[in-house]
């Protein structure tokens, strides 16, 4: 059963109900101080904001004024960030406004560090077939600016705020957009935390690492297994970093392999050029070694 038929079978939500579920998930913004270790709304603060007493919030939540005005609703949906629709519609779109709601708090939640990851969007893109991974990441991702919507303003994210949403540099998301940056040239951690705030896998942004090896990619191996045969210092160290078992086998990623090959390639061309330019070649090995 998906959840939007639970939410359609499940029993009807009361005005109280909803009104106490949003002061115990909502808290108000605070700058300088993070979710956890900001207090609640109470019942004075809408108060203040409907223009009414406090006992008649109180009332609201209890459910003994189960019948407020349209305009005593649209305060409360004002006051708490949420759209009116909220109280005015049936059980499953009230669950995915509610969804929006969690989803937008517990972003605030990483933001601050509470979170270790992004949470996934709810929102589900709905127009035109999505991009497969034989397309550029910058359609891919492009695909997904313009079909998932935030749910709350019915509009696109903009740049800024998805940047913000999951800790990262408003211009690489820019520069992935553009084609300027592709997927390899971005860590892993920063594809996956942007394809779940589209709530899409790591693969829609990054397949790379479920394809297997091709000839290039033996190509690279070689030349970093060149590198570690010569002993050249950090380059070995890095290598170890990709193994598993003592094996060639144990990248993390085709990506990592490619990253790491251009990174030695580089300084294998820079170190043969500072011999050939300072005249020092290196000594014979002894006979018999």
């Amino acid at each position: 059963m998906s959840e939007d038929e639970r939410a359609s079978n499940a029993q009807p939500r009361t005005l109280h109900g909803q009104i106490t579920w949003l002061f115990k998930t909502i808290k108000p913004t605070v700058e300088g101080k993070p979710y956890r270790d900001t207090r609640p709304y109470f019942a004075k603060d809408l108060a203040v904001h409907l223009g009414v007493s406090e006992s008649y919030v109180g009332q609201l939540k209890k459910g003994t004024r189960p019948n407020p005005t349209k305009d005593v609703l649209e305060g409360i949906a004002s006051f708490f960030g949420v759209p009116a629709a909220y109280f005015l519609s049936d059980a499953a779109e009230a669950a995915r406004i509610e969804a929006s709601i969690r989803y937008e708090v517990d972003l605030r939640r990483f933001r601050d560090g509470e979170l270790t990851e992004p949470p996934v969007n709810p929102s589900s893109p709905h127009r035109g077939e999505m991009p497969d991974s034989s397309r550029p990441v910058c359609e891919r991702l492009n695909w997904l600016f313009e079909h998932v919507h935030s749910t709350q303003e019915q509009r696109p994210y903009t740049e800024e705020e998805v940047a913000e949403a999951i800790g990262e540099k408003t211009w690489r998301v820019r520069g992935l957009r553009s084609g300027e940056i592709t997927d390899n040239d971005v860590p892993v951690p920063v594809l996956r935390n942007l394809a779940a705030f589209f709530g899409q896998k790591l693969s829609y942004l990054y397949a790379d690492d479920q394809d297997g090896p091709d000839q290039r990619d033996e190509e690279l191996l070689d030349l970093v297994r060149q590198a570690k045969n010569e002993k050249r210092g950090l380059l070995g160290v890095a290598l170890r970093t990709l193994e598993s078992d003592g094996g060639h086998a144990g990248f993390t990623n085709r990506a990592s392999a490619r990253a790491l090959a251009k990174l030695i390639k580089t300084h294998l061309e820079l170190d043969d050029d500072l011999r050939e330019n300072s005249g020092f070649h290196p000594a014979p090995g002894k006979a018999g070694q």
